[in-house]
């Protein structure tokens, strides 16, 4: 029959084209289909016809348009045989196979699915493989069918071919079940665009934690992707303070965002020696920053734990928010009485500027300041503020009552923060002769000066201190010199004396006129 062409090359060239160029429409399907089975078998037809048939098929497959892929998932829903021979002659070429998966329809009725899938994997083409599971399978069955053959840690396309259908949702869900590295990224993925996905998330599955850690990378700002962030962060804290599992990453990324303040994380101080090394101090940090803002607000605080502390000590927060006029004065005074070792110097710095912005303060506010003082056991400061502020601040008395025991006889006398006894006031009177007159009363004269008699003293064989004991008691008995007259010379000696013209005005050394 072929003998009448006189050269046989170009009628399959022919032949070879006119498949090339078919349209491979769907009322060609019944003697497309016939071609392609013939073109495989040996017994119906000619070796140069079937090779011409298949060269064609080829050209049209490479050729960049779907009316091929199209026509071949047509006749895999008709005939398993004729999809697994067509799928033998396409070039094992990835630009043919995601031209065929990108062509795969949304439903595939096939009674036989592994008759199609089996030809597929046969070919490693993964992606159509999961295209197909994708038509026939829910997405919770169709990533884990694909799983077991798809294993490749960085290949995706399969992955996200067999997911082609599910929703973000139903991602997650996938990533939850089958806990592939890969599902995680590809869910981290999608709740980078629908950031909803991870709503409803609790953080007590560590898959979940690795999802949203995944996103928090992609995305900083999904660290308020769950309904109540703070409750799931605290969540995977509570397994890390359990000594469980939790997810290494997410602790790394949270450490980032607003969720790295810790301050009303429960059993936070157990926290500290487990969080990630790299990252504990943004954490204490934050939390530091945080716990200064709580404070400022007047609302409940707990004391800090050391490294807590150290961190709040060393925060540029703390100054600012002590010296800040709209933080009420009892609120700051709380912050430092919270915070153990703030130091007294440092205290009173701090005081000088809190007394001269606050020109008058509540004996409530006075009060605290001299509770504070007192149980610091800091004499320095409460000196300081007798010294340098009492004397025209009555607002600071019922404050140096409360720490009395922290100042002098004289200063407390003095700013009438406690009154002494008689016995403490003579006692007083008689320290401050013996540093002014240190040999006696009669040193420099004083006593005949003030009307008494030198010989009615002790002997000078006795010390200054002794003299003076004897000769005020002698006063105290009645004897001359009077209390006043001699206290009247001792402030001509020394007019500046302060200690003296205190004693010259107390009754109870001078007694009444």
């Amino acid at each position: 029959m072929l003998s009448g062409f006189a050269n046989t090359r170009s009628l399959w060239s022919a032949v070879e084209l006119f498949v090339s160029n078919l349209g491979f429409i769907p009322t060609d399907d019944d003697y497309l289909m016939e071609m392609v089975v013939a073109s495989v078998d040996e017994g119906l037809a000619l070796p140069p016809w079937r090779d011409a048939v298949t060269a064609g098929l080829i050209t049209a497959a490479c050729r960049d348009d779907p009316f091929i892929a199209r026509a071949i998932w047509r006749w895999a829903e008709r005939s398993c045989g004729v999809f697994a021979a067509v799928l033998d002659i396409l070039p094992a070429d990835a630009a043919v196979e995601q031209r065929l998966a990108g062509e795969v329809p949304r439903k595939l009725n096939v009674i036989a699915p592994n008759a199609l899938l089996s030809p597929l994997l046969k070919k490693h083409w993964l992606t159509a493989y999961g295209a197909v599971l994708a038509a026939m399978l829910p997405p919770l069955d169709a990533a884990g069918q694909q799983l077991k053959v798809d294993k490749g840690p960085d290949h995706y396309a399969g992955l996200l071919s067999a997911l082609r259908y599910a929703s973000p949702f139903q991602t997650l869900e996938c990533a939850l079940v089958h806990k592939d590295p890969r599902l995680i990224e590809l869910c981290a993925e999608q709740a980078a665009a629908h950031p909803q996905v991870l709503s409803d998330i609790r953080g007590d599955d560590i898959t979940e934690q690795q999802v949203w850690g995944a996103a928090i990378k992609k995305n900083s700002s999904l660290w308020s992707a769950p309904q109540n962030a703070a409750a799931v962060r605290d969540t995977v804290l509570a397994l890390l303070a359990e000594g469980l599992p939790v997810d290494t990453g997410l602790l790394e990324v949270l450490a980032h965002t607003p969720l790295a303040d810790l301050c009303a994380t429960p059993e936070r101080a157990r926290l500290w020696s487990l969080l990630p090394a790299s990252r504990r101090d943004r954490y204490i940090q934050a939390t530091a920053i945080g716990w200064l803002a709580v404070a400022a607000k007047d609302e409940i605080m707990t004391f800090p734990e050391a490294p807590l502390e150290l961190a709040v000590m060393a925060s540029s927060s703390l100054l600012s928010t002590l010296e800040r006029s709209s933080v009420a004065v009892n609120v700051r005074l709380a912050i430092v009485s919270a915070l153990s070792s703030f130091p007294e110097g440092m205290f009173i710095t701090w005081l000088n500027n809190l007394l001269k912005e606050a020109r008058m303060l509540s004996p409530a506010d006075s009060m605290q300041l001299g509770a504070l003082m007192a149980s610091r056991h800091w004499a320095g400061a409460a000196k300081h503020l007798a010294d340098r502020f009492a004397d025209h601040r009555s607002d600071l008395i019922p404050g140096l009552r409360l720490c009395a025991n922290l100042l002098g006889l004289y200063t407390r006398w003095k700013l009438g923060v406690s009154k002494p006894t008689a016995a403490e006031k003579w006692q007083a009177f008689e320290d401050e002769a013996g540093e002014l007159y240190p040999s006696g009363p009669d040193n420099n004269e004083l006593w005949s000066r003030a009307g008494g008699k030198n010989a009615d003293l002790p002997g000078k064989s006795q010390n200054g201190a002794t003299r003076w004991h004897k000769a005020l008691s002698s006063i105290r008995s009645g004897g001359r010199p009077t209390a006043r007259e001699l206290l009247t010379v001792m402030c001509l000696d020394f007019p500046v004396n302060e200690k003296l013209r205190l004693f010259i005005n107390d009754t109870d050394i001078v007694g009444w006129r």
